[in-house]
């Protein structure tokens, strides 16, 4: 029986724990400015947490591409609380700061204090993983379970290491990309560790995995396994978001690259890490469309190497290593200026839409339209979405994964569909085929300008308009 409980071993109050906390904290302050209303995925998770809570089950009620572990945090919050905006945005936050604090634990207890604090602060403040945790895609479930993986397998406890892994992998399937290292590594070093460490990932990945196929068959083999490998290529595009995400978070990349000079000799624990993080970027380099949250996945492990590299540096020349950290510390004010600046880009309408739709519609009418925006407004609005068709992304319809037309179809044949909702030319509204569905069925109804976010289409498409 796998025993859940976890005790870091860095419990001595010393200065490094004590420095440890107010990193955090700042962290913490940095999020606050975070917590509005955004245009994005995380509104689509928010919705179908709260058609969990209500009885209904993704695969078979409604499309969902990945994994169903973050989903159901936001139903428990959607059963306990109801719809809590904080609560259902606070999740990425606490999250990643789990994460932090195991990140802290794995380097402390295994590679050495500096170097804890130095890793936690490449981690927290890199530019896309402070973007990343204000917006609850999963992504930051993933990773805080990954690191607790990592953490216990670092501590050779493999039983509970293989069990948070199957839980990083029933968040996101990417996680599992730590699998074939860890699996080398104790084939080589420990082979009855390895049995624990296989058993307790099966008990959890293997099984939650195997019930939803028989549950759910290609309903949920398609989404989460097919899906995202039939999205239509653009290499331009992956290279445009590898260099922008280089560019953004250079402090956690160039320093992971500085191990190269400053480290002699690298320990078993070291090279597994640095096997970790190689294989995670290589594994992007083969995906067809990447997205700049991808990469915060290979973060902390980069930060290992990065806090390495420094500390090699400051066995070499102290001097060197004290303007280093204090040109690494001074480079992060533009970086948070720069992640202000993004959340300062909020979704200002969001209230004056949902009012508009709410009061111009009956509690029974149901709304359809972009993805990364209505799900927030039949939320505020206390509307649901038509068809329980949540996720418009247009990649699931290029990919020929839903058939766009027979989505239209079944909209024109639902009687109580009442608004439509596009976002300037992007997302579904993109689409002839919904373009010409507007023009024969629906008619303009309002427009609301964002400053942030363009302009937004309401097309009313009651039946006999």
């Amino acid at each position: 029986m796998v025993v859940l409980r976890i005790r870091l071993k860095t419990t001595a109050w010393d200065g490094y724990n004590i420095a440890f906390i107010p990193i955090v904290l700042f962290f913490l302050f940095l999020k606050t400015h975070g917590l509005r209303y955004a245009v994005g995925d995380e509104n689509i998770y928010f919705y179908m947490g709260k058609l969990i809570a209500e009885g209904k089950m993704p695969y078979g009620d409604f499309f969902y591409a990945h994994p169903p572990l973050p989903l159901l945090l936001f139903a428990i919050i959607f059963k306990i609380f109801g719809f809590n905006f904080l609560l259902l945005k606070s999740v990425s936050i606490i999250a990643i700061t789990v994460s932090s604090i195991f990140l802290y634990g794995t380097v402390r207890e295994n590679m050495g204090k500096r170097e804890s604090i130095l890793a936690v602060m490449l981690f927290l403040f890199s530019y896309d993983l402070l973007r990343a945790s204000t917006h609850p895609t999963g992504v930051s479930v993933t990773l805080m379970f990954m690191m607790i993986s990592t953490y216990l397998f670092f501590s050779d406890r493999y039983l509970k290491s293989g069990f948070f892994l199957g839980l990083a992998g029933i968040s996101g399937l990417y996680s599992l990309i730590l699998f074939p290292p860890f699996f080398i590594y104790l084939l080589l070093k420990d082979r009855e560790g390895m049995k624990s460490f296989i058993f307790s990932f099966i008990l959890v990945f293997g099984i939650v995995n195997l019930t939803l196929l028989f549950l759910y068959g290609d309903n949920y083999l398609i989404p989460v396994y097919e899906y995202h490998g039939l999205k239509p290529g653009n290499p331009s595009h992956n290279a445009a978001v590898f260099s922008r995400v280089l560019g953004m978070n250079y402090q956690v990349f160039l320093t992971a690259v500085l191990i190269v000079f400053f480290v002699r000799k690298l320990n078993k624990k070291l090279i597994l890490n640095l096997s970790i993080a190689i294989l995670y970027l290589l594994f992007l380099v083969t995906l067809s469309k990447v997205y700049d949250f991808y990469f915060i996945l290979a973060f902390p492990y980069l930060a290992i190497l990065g806090s390495y590299s420094l500390n090699g540096l400051s066995e070499v020349n102290g001097r060197i290593y004290g303007v280093i950290v204090i040109l690494l510390l001074i480079s992060y004010i533009p970086t948070i200026e720069r992640y202000n600046m993004h959340e300062g880009r909020f979704f200002e309408k969001a209230d004056e839409i949902s009012s508009y739709v709410r009061q111009n519609s009956d509690t029974g009418q149901t709304i359809f339209g972009d993805s990364a925006s209505t799900p927030l407004i039949a939320l505020l609005s206390e509307r649901y979405i038509a068809l329980d068709c949540i996720d418009t992304n247009v990649m699931r319809f290029r990919s020929n994964v839903t058939d766009i037309n027979s989505v239209l179809n079944q909209l024109k044949a639902t009687e109580n569909f009442k608004f439509f909702i596009g976002r300037g030319r992007t997302g579904i509204y993109s689409m002839k085929e919904v373009r010409y569905y507007l023009e024969e069925n629906c008619k303009p109804a309002m427009k609301f300008r964002d400053r942030y976010k363009g302009v937004f289409y309401i097309y009313d498409c009651s039946h006999g308009v």
